[in-house]
């Protein structure tokens, strides 16, 4: 689906916030650049533009996002608990601001050509 997106309205950048790897892997898969897994100056500014984005040890988190949620958004295992990359840490190991629940990460990919 979000491949047919891409196609038909050819964005140049894809924004959102998350704490799931599937979303990340998803929008990698359409990309040529992911932030907050790839440093890029242009996707860092752009994430650091993203409403309610607030820096944490160097990365973009949308701090109590789920705040309506005690224990997050999610029923059950924490998505954050799995890892984005196969073998990798969690990513919540890998990105210290989802220790909370509640928080997501700002993601910003540069759309692939």
């Amino acid at each position: 689906m979000l491949q047919e997106l891409v196609q038909s309205e050819q964005p140049q950048f894809l924004t959102t916030y998350t704490r799931s790897p599937k979303i990340l892997r998803m929008i990698n898969r359409v990309s040529s650049e992911l932030y907050p897994i790839e440093d890029d100056p242009e996707l860092h500014f752009l994430a650091s533009e993203m409403l309610f984005a607030e820096a944490r040890e160097g990365t973009f988190y949308h701090i109590n996002r789920y705040s309506d949620y005690e224990d997050g958004l999610f029923v059950g295992e924490d998505p954050a608990s799995s890892s984005f990359k196969k073998n990798g840490p969690p990513l919540k190991q890998q990105f210290g601001g989802l220790v909370d629940a509640r928080n997501a990460l700002v993601i910003a990919a540069r759309v692939r050509r």
